[in-house]
């Protein structure tokens, strides 16, 4: 953990996460991340890779053994993925950007149309965090794209707008195409 004094919160924390990882695991997924966001904020990015990496056990586990719908496991492996590259894991958060897109399009067609860009938002944040400009321009077209099947003006709307405050969060720069 970051600091000494932290390492009997860590040595809780940890426990606390061994436990939920079987009984609540999308929470243990979500308190693993936020744990990594924190560790990331303080410039740890070695401990931010052994969270990313617990996190990665924590889905994979889950996937074996009862898979996340299409929607919510693209989203969580995208998270993972953008964590990793921000925390310097450049190749493995590549991979498992391809692995989402797969996991992403072999789904396409049991996402419902309301949720696909939110699946894909955290994926252009991972792209974005490889420091690769097209293959971010090329997902945030795609985030796009996906939030313009919705056939309610509103929520492309709203969809829209969420995929630019995640944008302009990251400070990713849209090529003139987009």
């Amino acid at each position: 953990c970051l600091r000494p004094h932290f390492e009997m919160l860590c040595g809780v924390l940890q426990a606390a996460l061994s436990e939920a990882t079987v009984s609540v695991p999308r929470a243990a997924l979500k308190a693993v991340g936020a744990w990594a966001g924190s560790v990331l904020d303080e410039g740890d990015d070695a401990n931010a890779r052994k969270l990313v990496s617990r996190a990665r056990e924590i889905y994979d586990a889950v996937q074996s053994a009862t898979p996340f719908p299409p929607e919510f496991g693209a989203g969580v492996l995208g998270g993972i993925a953008a964590k990793r590259a921000a925390a310097k894991d450049v190749e493995k958060a590549r991979n498992e950007i391809v692995e989402v897109l797969e996991i992403y399009e072999e789904g396409i067609q049991t996402i419902p149309d309301v949720f696909r860009a939110k699946a894909l938002r955290p994926i252009a944040e991972a792209a974005h965090h490889t420091g690769d400009p097209e293959l971010t321009n090329r997902i945030v077209l795609k985030v796009i794209e996906a939030g313009s099947t919705n056939p309610n003006a509103r929520p492309r709307a709203e969809d829209l707008a969420r995929t630019l405050v995640v944008l302009a969060r990251i400070g990713a720069k849209p090529s003139d195409e987009l």
